[in-house]
């Protein structure tokens, strides 16, 4: 990552290469199923940059969401700003003791010290919206794979004259965002998607206006002895989220210490395209004392179910229900039918008339409260939340074994405490939530700096297999807070100045079944990583990570699925120069191998990153080779390695590659400024498949072995 030398200017914002920073903050991707928001985490790391944190107004809070200091030196920071008082620069933070230059470097792009801020805006908030000129832009997005996908082509008739399902709209994704906002003061937005193959329709009775997904939301801070407000689609994040999250989670990877930690945001605005995992509705917290912070939310929001309906028989003598007809008189019953879902759908999509019929057809409403006392000194912040949510129709799932302890029902309520304490450089945080089924889920835990040289971090986490968390994700290996107990350690040395090592070994088991695993198991999970920076343009590192997890055995005839583990290996190395203005080169290879049972797949991945800036034009461009599938033992073990890959797009829009098969991958990425409000950028992607004739498979199969992407944006600055 490069980053500006001390001499910069004060005022001028200095660069810097976020695809870079976020890079080393991403988990390790294990499982397809296990994608993480990546669009949310870009989103809120965006913000920082565009909105830097005013550091005589950050709190504890804002400080660690950074993901950059550690406890010492917000420590430090935050003792010298209480002894010398507010800072008139940037400059001043030379003068903070722990921070030394490298720390400086990569904080400096998400700070501020506001001058204005020394002196009290009197404009009323109407005009502070009119008037705001910084954070004010409308983006428009083009996206379409250019081959011709199965789901647009003509449908097939079946034996039975039946035509086979295909997608109703076309296969292009289009985007528009609209937002003006001030750091600490307000934020008003709206986002409209469409995503490849659904329909651009206006039909209220199916409430769909235009495209397929709209969201708004207007948000207010400082209001009186109201700290937040927010109307329209909204998150909260309190504690280490086991119930309440707010924007984005980051778990295992790179960085061992900070991202094991939730900050406590509070209530956020949305401003993701994810259809799910949100509130809507309207939320605000209000100063009861200088210590101690209600808020209150309500959402009454639409969800993606398939609504299936069963038989009722009732009792009319006895007033009561049965599922058996022939349990009653003829004379005495009455048969009606009962709605109930069996999932509800999270994917957002809504391109088939099946995909269709789900579309918002669950109603389901949210409310509660959350208490917050925070001490004088900042040091100390217990909170109590109290969390309701009920479903139009029950639901009712599948009875497998492995989901028997999942939620059923219509109505469920959850009751939570946390804690974050801080003494001299440890800050010891946790939760505890109980859920209306008996469940508990408990998270604990601390990170410190034991030198200014060495952080270090440990957790522990519980998770009942009936413990129902519906807006939890707190810190697990499972996708979601059910069904584990685990221990995690991470430390953090730096032994001289241009070289760092970290890691962590993660230990965890599933008391119960989970799906693909039919018994009790445990496994663990460790990563080393060296990092050496022998200068400013050239950094380079070597990461090794290993998992051991559970399964079901492969290819068993047994009546019984018996258990063995599967060892995942990943070996990765980077090298990232840059010259001194134009020219920055990215190198690496990543070597995966899988083994389970005595079957075995390995595959590997090299590309090559080339970016240039040039005036008014910066590019980017990347080749790769890859081959997920090597030296199996079996030919019906499963299909190759997982090779997930972070690929530059354009802004907003990061792109998680799953290099599948063998091949080539290229892109080219072009952005120009055509001048201080107006950015554009073009993007062209290519996947060439060396070992198989057709790409993909069902309706998002394409015939041939090439696939394309083109996506246009522009930014439009007021």
């Amino acid at each position: 990552m490069w980053l500006p030398s001390m001499g910069w200017a004060q005022g001028k914002k200095p660069e810097i290469d976020l695809d870079a920073f976020i890079l080393e903050l991403f988990p390790n991707q294990k499982e397809e199923n296990q994608i993480e928001n990546y669009e949310d985490i870009y989103e809120s790391l965006y913000q920082f940059y565009l909105n830097p944190l005013d550091l005589n107004k950050a709190d504890r809070n804002d400080l660690q969401a950074l993901f950059i200091l550690s406890e010492q030196q917000i420590n430090s920071f935050l003792t010298y700003r209480s002894q010398q008082g507010r800072l008139l620069s940037l400059y001043e933070l030379q003068s903070v003791p722990d921070f030394e230059d490298n720390t400086i470097r990569k904080v400096l792009p998400f700070v501020t010290v506001d001058e204005k801020g020394l002196q009290q805006d009197n404009r009323s908030l109407w005009r502070r919206i009119l008037e705001e000129k910084d954070n004010h832009y409308m983006i428009l997005r083009y996206n379409q794979i250019l081959e011709t996908k199965k789901g647009y082509t003509r449908p097939d008739t079946s034996s039975t004259g039946e035509l086979s399902q295909r997608y109703a709209g076309s296969p292009d994704q289009t985007y528009f965002r609209y937002r003006i906002s001030h750091p600490k003061d307000f934020s008003i937005g709206l986002t409209i998607e469409k995503d490849p193959g659904e329909v651009y329709q206006w039909n209220p009775a199916r409430r769909q206006y235009g495209m397929d997904f709209i969201s708004f939301h207007a948000y207010f801070e400082n209001v009186g002895r109201f700290k937040k407000i927010v109307v329209g689609d909204y998150q909260i994040g309190v504690g280490q989220n086991v119930l309440l999250t707010a924007g984005f989670t980051l778990g295992k990877g790179a960085e061992p210490i900070a991202t094991i930690r939730r900050s406590h945001w509070g209530i956020r605005p949305y401003t993701s395209v994810l259809e799910t995992g949100f509130m809507r509705g309207g939320a605000a917290t209000y100063r009861l004392t200088k210590r101690l912070d209600l808020t209150g939310f309500y959402s009454l929001a639409r969800r993606d179910a398939n609504v299936l309906e069963q038989p009722l028989a009732i009792d009319t003598l006895n007033n009561e229900s049965t599922g058996d007809l022939g349990d009653i008189p003829p004379e005495l019953a009455q048969q009606v039918t009962e709605n109930f879902i069996e999932t509800i759908r999270a994917t957002g999509l809504h391109r088939t008339p099946t995909e269709q019929s789900a579309r918002n057809t669950l109603r389901e409403q949210t409310w509660g409260a959350h208490l917050l006392y925070t001490n004088l000194k900042q040091t100390l912040q217990i909170g109590a939340t109290w969390l309701a949510i009920g479903y139009e129709v029950p639901l009712r799932r599948v009875d497998r074994i492995y989901n028997r302890f999942e939620f059923n029902g219509k109505n469920s309520t959850n009751y939570g405490l946390h804690f974050s304490y801080n003494w001299q450089n440890f800050n010891f945080f946790g939760e505890f939530a109980q859920s209306e089924s008996g469940g508990i889920g408990a998270v604990a835990g601390f990170v410190s700096s034991l030198a200014p040289t060495v952080d270090f971090a440990m957790l522990y986490r519980r998770y009942d297999k009936n413990f129902h968390s519906f807006y939890g994700s707190s810190f697990s290996e499972n996708a979601r807070n059910i069904n584990e107990t685990g221990w995690y350690w991470g430390i953090k040395i730096r032994p001289v100045k241009k070289v760092e090592f970290s890691a962590y070994y993660d230990w965890f088991s599933f008391p119960y079944l989970r799906f693909a695993a039919d018994a009790p198991s445990e496994g663990y999970e460790y990563l080393a990583r060296i990092a050496y920076k022998p200068t400013k343009k050239i950094q380079l590192f070597f990461q090794y990570r290993e998992e051991s997890k559970a399964f079901n055995q492969k290819n068993s005839n047994s009546a019984i699925d018996f258990l063995n583990d599967r060892l995942t290996n990943n070996y990765l190395f980077n090298i990232d120069y840059r010259t001194e203005k134009t020219f920055s080169f990215k190198t690496r290879f990543q070597l995966n191998t899988v083994r389970q049972g005595g079957l075995w797949s390995e595959g590997y991945l090299v590309f090559q990153d080339i970016g240039i800036d040039i005036g008014k034009w910066k590019v980017d461009t990347r080749f790769a080779l890859f081959n997920d599938d090597l030296n199996r033992l079996d030919e019906d073990t499963y299909g190759g390695t997982l090779l997930y890959v972070y690929e530059k797009n354009v802004l907003w829009a990061p792109t998680l590659v799953r290099y599948s098969g063998q091949g080539t991958r290229w892109m080219l990425m072009c952005r120009y400024k055509l001048n201080r409000n107006i950015d554009f950028w073009v993007r062209f992607a290519q996947t060439y498949r060396l070992d198989a004739p057709q790409i993909g498979t069902g309706l998002e199969q394409i015939n041939g072995n090439v696939i394309s992407q083109l996506t246009t944006q522009l930014k439009i600055n007021f």
